[in-house]
């Protein structure tokens, strides 16, 4: 029976799939006219190489629905001059907000961006955090030794790729400033996402999982073989609070 080979990756609540027809076959022109086949809109779903793919899959492994999207901006007068200040600015909050959480026995887990094309030019950040249920007063009075205004958010139950699109459209609109640019970091204790693959007979169906709700899914099929690909969202499970063993 012929084998269709699946990829399954799991990040927090978000459950991606790909299941597509194996190509067995020693000759290479072959295999390359095969996978030329492939629609483009499957090859990118299979490869998920975008940054913004790659961030929505990072987001999803590690924050919920009731976490939470801060924006920092700066006043007039203290605006940093370039953005390496700027990012300067944002690592003494943060190191001060990961001493204030250690003290209490929590975590920080985090996702940082650095803006400043949009927005009359101004830079400012974003930054996506783990919710602990005592954030606001803290975030203010830290920020109010570095910058100005602040707005809070939830992430949302789909805030993983809202968000994800949100903090990568400068790079995709602008370009990157040098090559190897970083536009966005992580913490040190996110949780990556899990990949799996198997291969299945191809009378095995690609489904989701008993549950979720499905958010995408493209098929495509020709003559070498089909292709599936299905985006879903588990129900989302509580956000506990981290441990002091998950402190980073």
């Amino acid at each position: 029976m012929a084998k269709e080979r699946r990829k399954i990756i799991v990040a927090g609540n978000m459950w991606m799939a790909v299941q597509y027809t194996a190509i067995h076959t020693q000759n290479q022109a072959a295999r390359r006219e095969a996978k030329a086949h492939i629609s483009t809109p499957a090859r990118e779903a299979l490869n998920a190489s975008k940054s913004w793919e790659k961030m929505m899959l990072v987001l999803a492994a590690n924050f919920r629905s009731r976490d939470l999207v801060v924006t920092l901006t700066y006043k007039d007068g203290d605006l940093p001059p370039t953005r390496e200040a700027a990012d300067k600015r944002l690592d003494n909050f943060i190191r001060a907000l990961r001493k204030y959480r250690r003290s209490k026995g929590q975590a920080l887990v985090y996702c940082r961006a650095t803006e400043g094309y949009h927005s009359g030019g101004r830079l400012h950040h974003h930054l996506i955090l783990n919710a602990t249920g005592d954030d606001y007063e803290i975030i203010r009075q830290l920020w109010a030794k570095n910058g100005d205004n602040i707005d809070f958010e939830p992430f949302g139950h789909e805030g993983a790729e809202r968000w994800a699109k949100y903090l990568t459209k400068e790079p995709r609109v602008q370009g990157r400033r040098y090559v190897g640019d970083r536009t966005w970091r992580t913490s040190r204790n996110v949780k990556k996402p899990v990949t799996s693959y198997c291969f299945v007979p191809e009378t095995d169906e690609l489904e989701a999982p008993p549950g979720a709700h499905i958010c995408r899914k493209l098929e495509d099929q020709n003559s070498y073989g089909r292709f599936k690909w299905m985006v879903a969202l588990l129900p989302e499970r509580d956000n506990c609070i981290p441990l002091k063993s998950d402190l980073g």
